[in-house]
């Protein structure tokens, strides 16, 4: 610690309340979308790119993001 700028070593840093959420608390809090939930939105994206084979990984991947991403701004 003798590195370490005094800020950091003080325990008079300003604290949230207890059982306040934080943005740093929600971001951190994990979710995982369940699997039939992606494998739904896979086939919608499957389907907007016209059936198109080769795109299987891309499709889950990104319908996983998305309803990551739905989650997480429903929790704001």
């Amino acid at each position: 610690m003798k590195n370490t700028p005094p800020a950091v070593r003080s325990s008079k840093l300003p604290r949230p309340p207890s059982g306040v959420p934080t943005p740093h608390d929600a971001l951190a809090t994990a979710f995982t979308p369940a699997a039939d939930d992606v494998a739904c939105r896979a086939y919608l994206k499957h389907e907007n790119h016209g059936l198109a084979d080769g795109r299987d990984l891309a499709d889950w991947l990104g319908a996983e993001a998305e309803l990551i991403a739905e989650h997480h701004l429903a929790k704001l």
